[in-house]
């Protein structure tokens, strides 16, 4: 889907809600740093870094989860080839590739500009669901991350999608994802601006939303209708993922609990 915001000239909607939700992403940013009196330079650096390793991960996760579809139409060719590379630069982004790559993309740039990693990703982490609510709702216009098939009239109908059966009705799943990562964003946000800029380093927040997020991710791939990241046993890969992360930040909880108690002995 194009918007046609300049006359003669249309842009994908899909990349100005991408874009829309990274520079909300600064706007935060700006606020909380002026809140906890952090040096926005430090932040910003380290974001934007961070948004970059994030889009790099994307893609990459992307390209390894739809490797058979991409031998496949390079050995087509043709018209075959050029509608895959369309799609794939169009949208062929997967949201787990997104989130390991930006985490490594903060923790690394902030080693980089000798800034304490942990204090900049309990600062940075609420952006990213933030920024991932717009993205669902670019995902929503061109049909990628579809839902699955339903019946009545409560559902999204594409007509010219590159992704998503057209003529059918379907689970607004994207949206419901949107919707999620808000309500996700709000409560990281309140524990950000309740935790005093001395107690960052210490602080859960990042644990929280790799909690929050993966129950609710696990949950909405039931409904989703795409399938290109495949299936192993009953749950999807991203499902597999999500079970990973959940267990990963649970522990990490726990051991971090542990050890503030050893240190107060």
């Amino acid at each position: 889907m194009a918007l046609e915001l300049i006359k003669g000239r249309y842009f994908s909607a899909y990349g100005l809600l991408g874009g829309l939700g990274f520079v909300l992403g600064i706007v935060f940013l700006v606020i909380t740093c002026k809140i906890k009196k952090v040096r926005f330079s430090d932040v910003i650096y380290v974001y934007v870094w961070a948004g970059i390793a994030a889009i790099v991960g994307a893609k990459v996760l992307y390209l390894l989860l739809d490797i058979k579809n991409i031998i496949e139409a390079f050995r087509i060719g043709g018209e075959v080839l050029i509608n895959y590379l369309k799609a794939v630069f169009g949208g062929g982004l997967v949201f787990y590739g997104g989130l390991i790559g930006g985490i490594f993309g903060v923790w690394g740039a902030a080693k980089y500009f000798r800034l304490e990693p942990r204090t900049m990703l309990s600062t940075i982490i609420p952006t990213l669901p933030l920024a991932h609510a717009f993205g669902r709702l670019g995902c929503h216009t061109v049909g990628c991350c579809y839902g699955v098939e339903v019946h009545g009239h409560f559902g999204k109908m594409y007509t010219d999608s590159l992704f998503a059966p057209n003529n059918v009705l379907l689970f607004p799943v994207q949206l419901t994802e949107s919707l999620c990562d808000l309500v996700i964003f709000v409560i990281l946000a309140v524990m950000l601006f309740r935790t005093p800029i001395e107690k960052m380093k210490n602080s859960n927040i990042l644990e929280i939303y790799l909690i929050l997020y993966p129950v609710v991710r696990f949950i909405l791939e039931f409904f989703r209708g795409d399938n290109v990241r495949g299936y192993f046993l009953f749950f999807s890969t991203s499902q597999w993922i999500s079970i990973l992360i959940l267990v990963s930040a649970g522990l990490s909880i726990l051991c971090r609990g542990r050890s503030d108690q050893h240190l107060l002995k």
